[in-house]
Formats: C-alpha cells, structure tokens, sequence
C-alpha cells in the first residue's frame, strides 16, 4: 500500500518531529513545544517554510489520482502489487494518501502561537494568519478531491491519546474550506505590505499579503467549481466567476504563471521524485495519444508531444506503454499548486454555465492555441457529442486533461464531477476505475461506531 501517513492522532506525533512518549519530556520536537509557549518571529518563520515542505513531500493527486483517472501508470518494477490496489481491489486503505493533516496539525500550532510573538504588530499577526488559513484550506482541499463522498475529519489535535476526531460530510468539508478562505480574505486585507517571513520561490509572484490574496482567490475558485458541480452549499458559477475576478487570472501573462511547490537536491533539500527520464517507472496511458486532437500540420497536440517522450516498448503486468512522462524534466523541476492555465479554463466552464457561451468559447480557443497549437473553433459546436450532451464542455475536458496532466489527478475528479467515470477505458479485462476513495481501515478501526465513509465504494 502506498500509504505515507497513519491515523490522525499517530499523525500529529510525526509533525511534532520525534518520537514522543507519554511519561518524559519530548526532547525531539523542542521546536514545537517553544513555539506553542515562547514563539518568536525567527521560529514562526521556519514552521511556516514546515508547511511547505509537509504540502510537497506528498504526491497522491498526481500520481494516484492521474492512475485512477488513466493519465498514467506507474509501473515501478520493484512494487508491482501497485497495480493491484488500484486496478483490481481497492485497497482499503488506499485514502491514507490523501490525508494532509501533518500541515494541519502545523497549521494549528502556528495560528495558536502567532498571537504570542513579541515582536509582532496586529498587521504581522493578521498576515501570518491569513496565509495559514489559505493553506489549511489548500490541504482540506486536497483531502477531500480524493475522498470526496466519504467525508473527512476537519479537526487536528497534537494529543495522542485525544479520540479520533469527528468524519465531516463532504458539503461540512467544503464549507470548512469556504469559511477558512473567507476569514483568511478578511486578515490578508488587513494585513501589512509584506509579510513577516520568508516563502518559497515558487510562490514569488504571491510573497505579499496583497498578491497571496490572488492566490487564495484562485485556491476558492477551484473549491467553488467543485461544489457548484456538485450542487453543494448553494455555491453557483456566478461565485466561481466572482473568484476569478479576484484571483491572479490574466490572458495577457504565460500560461504557466502561478504558485508552485519547489525542489532542489541541495543538502538537507529533497528532489522531485517524479522525474523519470529513463523510463523506469511513471509511464504515459496510451490513450492520451489516441485521443489527442491534430494540429493544422496534422501532428497531435502540442501538449501530448511535449508531456510525454517515446521510449522503447515496456509490458509490466500486461501494461503496455510506448510513452514515459516528461512534465518534470528535472530533479529540481517545482509541481503545480495552482496555474493561469487551469483559471482560465476554470473561467471557460463557469462562463458556459452561466449562459456565455461567447465568452466560454474565447477562453477555450487561447488555450488550443497557445497551449495545444491546435486550430481555433471557428464556432460554438453546440449541443450534442458522446460525452456531456454539450460539445463546448466536451471541449472544455479535453483541454484541461491536457493542460492540467499528469499534475494533479485532475482527469478522474473532472470525469467524476460530470458523472463520466464509467467511460474510462480499461487496459486489461476485469480492471476497476475507483469512483473515490473510502476512509482509510486502519483510521476506521478505531471508531464506533464506524462512519459511513469507511465503506468502500462500489467501483466502475
């Protein structure tokens, strides 16, 4: 089982940073304890550089979620029961990937501490604050895409004996993301001009209070798209279009212009662990190249020509692939947080959905051609096609399987939202596709009575 994590209350002791015992004092995580009781600037600075390095230690969304959402395989020759827990039996355990809560658990310490720092005027506080708040709900977030219907906990807590915290429903998941981007809003507005601690280079283009605030408009956007798709908490598309407005989308910018997480292999850094350039183990689906749109030169779309690279023929129990990925083409290469690429296409679909097909169609075309060097629609398609019942959508999944792949699982919750998951194509004969995942076992043995979530889900 690809499981990074325990159960919650196991969680919290790992992002203290040692081995904590019940009946001696924690001499591993002093660091935790000085900044619960005696915070200082320089120490809240460097749990705020934890929390990065928490968020981009996992890769479930992209790795886990683009399998399921057959972007990808990894076939690493060394673990091929991989294969087995996704594509034959769902491994019960499975979600344990999709649990964020070490940044959580560091969330909570910070946000409790910030108060305390001498140094600190309401404006630093306010800012530090504000930046927490869009973080937790960046994490919430990712939890959920994965275990969507299953619910999640929305509660951390550092106490070990502490009893498993409550299983939230999916609506109370996303309402927790709404209310955490909302009061995070109200403190990075009230914030100072900078902030008081330092982000990662990945984030330059957000490292004030004022421009962070875009990016946790853009963090809302993609919440809200998900919940109007869903029809939950009220949330329309007019809110996803309202997002935007506030967000850092610009047609006039790169694509590729946003937040990312980064790597390097530095010492005492870690690399990118998805940079695969001999093929070893992270392997294009074969379907991406049937599927790919043609250019007026009649070669596939420029984003399957640059994301994936030919390699030998390789079959790996019966996968067969003739392609490797090339989105991170090297060890220092940052993943994605969130792109200009994705807002714009999240515009696309709020614009359709709100009646402005007009305008749908416009954003959809600068992706095409800016993004997938393909012709630009002369006219809307209209309603019709295999898929949606509306070619125009149809055409909006098509450039974010493309735009966004291999990035973040992206395929499987936008098939999942449309209610698409049956159509994915299945490589060998009695394979599943996992609707969404269930609440981990081991984190359900421990409850009575056991939530519903810890169900696992009828597959495809």
């Amino acid at each position: 089982m690809r499981s990074i994590s325990t159960a919650v209350a196991v969680v919290a002791v790992v992002a203290a940073g040692g081995c904590k015992t019940l009946g001696s004092p924690d001499l591993n995580a002093v660091s935790i304890n000085d900044l619960s009781a005696n915070p200082t600037a320089a120490s809240l600075g460097t749990a705020v550089q934890g929390l990065f390095r928490l968020i981009r230690d996992n890769f479930p969304e992209i790795v886990i979620g683009g399998e399921i959402g057959r972007e990808g395989f990894d076939l690493d020759p060394s673990n091929a029961q991989f294969q087995s827990e996704i594509y034959v039996t769902q491994d019960p355990n499975l979600g344990f990937n999709w649990y964020y809560y070490r940044p959580e658990v560091i969330a909570s310490v910070i946000l409790n501490a910030v108060g305390k720092v001498p140094s600190y005027k309401a404006a630093d506080v306010a800012g530090v604050t504000g930046f927490v708040q869009t973080i937790e709900a960046l994490c919430y977030l990712y939890t959920i895409q994965g275990l969507d219907q299953s619910g999640a906990a929305i509660q951390v807590t550092l106490d070990p004996t502490a009893p498993p915290p409550p299983i939230a429903s999916r609506a109370q998941v996303y309402q927790q993301i709404t209310t955490l981007l909302q009061q995070a809003q109200t403190n990075l507005q009230a914030a100072g001009a900078t902030f008081p601690f330092s982000l990662i280079d990945g984030f330059a283009n957000f490292n004030t209070p004022a421009t962070f605030l875009t990016f946790n408009r853009a963090v809302k956007a993609r919440s809200d798209l998900y919940q109007a798709s869903y029809g939950l908490n009220g949330v329309t598309f007019n809110d996803v279009l309202t997002d935007l407005t506030g967000s850092f989308l610009d047609t006039t910018q790169p694509l590729s212009m946003g937040a990312y997480w980064t790597y390097s292999t530095n010492s005492g850094d870690q690399p990118n662990t998805l940079y695969d350039p001999t093929g070893r183990q992270y392997f294009a689906n074969p379907i991406l190249k049937t599927d790919a749109q043609l250019k007026p030169d009649a070669t596939p779309d420029l984003r399957w020509q640059t994301k994936t690279a030919p390699i030998d023929t390789v079959t790996r129990t019966a996968f067969t692939v003739t392609e490797r990925f090339n989105v991170y083409t090297s060890p220092s290469a940052p993943t994605v947080a969130i792109k200009n690429e994705e807002l714009i296409l999240m515009r696309s679909e709020a614009l359709l959905k709100t009646g402005n097909r007009a305008g749908a169609l416009a954003d959809v075309n600068l992706i095409r051609t800016t993004s997938g060097g393909l012709a630009p629609l002369a006219a809307d398609p209209g309603l019709g096609g295999t898929q949606t019942g509306d070619r125009l959508i149809d055409e909006i999944l098509y450039n974010r399987r493309y735009s966004l792949l291999w990035e973040g699982g992206f395929r499987w919750v936008d098939l999942r939202r449309y209610g698409l998951l049956a159509q994915l194509p299945k490589q060998r004969p009695g394979d599943i596709t996992i609707p969404y995942l269930s609440l981990p076992a081991d984190d359900c043995a421990v409850r009575s009575p056991k939530p519903a979530g810890c169900t696992v889900p009828t597959p495809f």
